[in-house]
């Protein structure tokens, strides 16, 4: 057997992860979504001084974690009382 075969076959036994999901995003996309997302709200918002810009920032992490816990399906919303 070639070594490629034994390489493919342990990696075809590990349990998938978010990286190695088809549904996880490549870096590259990652970084494109965060970047349209932070423009959105810099354009949305337009924050001048500091104290806005950290508000701003705060959002925008707040968003993009929610977003990405989301994709994975490991968050759910809470059901409405």
């Amino acid at each position: 057997m070639k070594p490629y075969g034994r390489c493919q076959a342990q990696t075809d036994s590990l349990p998938p992860t978010a990286i190695s999901s088809p549904s996880a995003e490549a870096g590259a996309d990652r970084s494109t979504g965060l970047a349209r997302l932070t423009a959105q709200y810099y354009r949305r918002w337009q924050p001048v001084v500091i104290e806005e810009r950290l508000l701003v920032d705060l959002l925008i992490a707040a968003d993009w974690q929610l977003r990405r816990l989301q994709s994975g399906r490991q968050w759910r919303p809470p059901e409405p009382a």
